[in-house]
């Protein structure tokens, strides 16, 4: 759940991220649905341009998310939610 910051009203988000393998088709498809240790995490960029997909706007992005293996305490996690 994130907070607005401009409302204080809690949304329901999904972080995703690619990660690059070496699998074939049919493990990539048993993989679905399934859980890695580790968490998704926000990390600042170049600034870059992204097309949304159901509108077509083009908007400038200076963030992206990556996959972190290292598995995040509960204090990690709350401490890192209160210096965003």
């Amino acid at each position: 759940m994130v907070q607005s910051q401009s409302t204080g009203r809690y949304y329901a988000t999904a972080r995703t991220t690619t990660i690059s393998c070496t699998f074939n088709e049919v493990i990539c498809q048993g993989l679905i649905g399934k859980t890695l240790p580790g968490s998704i995490e926000k990390m600042e960029c170049d600034p870059y341009e992204y097309a949304i997909p159901s509108t077509g706007e083009v908007i400038t992005l200076t963030h992206a998310y990556y996959y972190n293996p290292t598995e995040r305490t509960m204090e990690q996690e709350v401490f890192s939610m209160r210096a965003a």
